[in-house]
C-alpha cells in the first residue's frame, strides 16, 4: 500500500458506529473462525469483538503520521489499540473495512491491497457510500468533494473479480437523515468529507428549505479468496503458473 492509499478520512463517530453495527449483523451468517482480522479506524470494534473474542485485530499504516491521531481516537472512544500489520504479509483471515473505499485515491489499488494481505479461503467484507449519497444536494447544484469516489456497486464487483477475489456479493440500503438547519447539515457533510471547506460559504445553503432529508446510499460488499491463488489478467492477457494447470486423464 502506498502512503496515499493510507491517508485516512475520519467519519463522524455516530455514522461509523451505526454502519459498523449493520455490518456486524451480517457476520451472524458467516461461518468463519478468523485468527487475524484486519480493520480500519472507522470500524467500531465494540460491535465486532463479540463475534470474534479470541481473534487478533490488526491495522495498516502504523508507520504513518496519522497513526498517532488514530490511536488517540481509539482511546477517546474507549476502544482497544490494534496491532500493526505488514501490508506485504498474506496473513489475514478476514478484512473488515468500513467507509474506506470512497476516499481511496485509487479504489482499484485498495482492492488489490486487501487481496495482498488475505490468505487463501479468507474473507473480505467492506462498506462504502454509493453514488446516490446526497443526490438531493447534487440535484440542487452542490458539487461534492472531488476525492469522494462514487463507484457503482456493480463496477466494484467487477473490480473484485479482476483483482482475483471469488464469489463477490454486493447489496445496498438507503439511510435518510433529516436536518433542521444548514449549520448542522454543513457540519456533517464536512465531517464525512463529502464537501470541501470552501463550500460552506456558497449561496447554495441559503436557498435550501428545511427540514431537509438527505440520502446516504450504504453499499455492502463481501468476497472470498479462492482456495488457490490464481493468476490475474493484466491488459487483457492472463498468465498461469505451471502448477495451476490440471491435466484431465481419461
Amino acid at each position: 500500500m502506498s502512503d496515499t492509499l493510507l491517508t485516512h478520512h475520519s467519519m463522524p463517530p455516530w455514522l461509523a458506529q451505526e454502519i459498523s453495527r449493520r455490518l456486524a449483523e451480517k457476520l451472524e451468517f458467516i461461518k468463519l473462525a478468523p485468527h487475524q482480522i484486519l480493520v480500519n479506524p472507522d470500524l467500531d470494534l465494540k460491535k465486532i469483538k463479540p463475534y470474534y473474542p479470541k481473534s487478533i485485530f490488526s491495522s495498516l499504516g502504523s508507520c504513518h503520521a496519522n497513526d498517532y491521531l488514530t490511536r488517540m481516537k481509539r482511546r477517546l472512544m474507549g476502544l482497544p489499540l490494534v496491532h500493526s500489520l505488514d501490508s506485504k504479509s498474506r496473513s489475514c483471515d478476514l478484512v473488515l473495512s468500513n467507509l474506506e473505499l470512497q476516499h481511496a485515491s485509487s479504489p482499484t489499488e485498495l482492492i488489490q491491497a486487501w487481496h495482498a494481505v488475505l490468505k487463501p479461503e479468507a474473507l473480505l467484507m467492506f462498506t462504502y457510500l454509493g453514488p446516490d449519497t446526497a443526490h438531493e444536494l447534487k440535484k440542487g447544484g452542490l458539487a461534492l468533494h472531488p476525492k469522494f469516489q462514487t463507484t457503482d456497486m456493480h463496477n466494484v464487483g467487477d473490480e473484485l473479480l479482476q483483482a482475483g477475489f471469488a464469489e463477490p456479493v454486493m447489496d445496498m440500503e438507503y439511510l435518510y437523515l433529516e436536518y433542521e438547519s444548514s449549520d448542522r447539515l454543513m457540519k456533517d457533510l464536512l465531517s464525512m468529507s463529502l464537501i470541501e471547506a470552501h463550500a460552506a460559504h456558497l449561496d447554495f445553503w441559503a436557498e435550501l428549505r428545511f427540514p431537509l432529508k438527505v440520502t446516504l446510499e450504504v453499499v455492502y460488499g463481501h468476497a472470498w479468496m479462492p482456495k488457490q491463488l490464481l493468476s490475474k489478467a493484466k491488459d487483457g492477457v492472463a498468465s498461469i503458473r505451471p502448477e495451476q494447470i490440471i491435466k484431465k486423464i481419461n
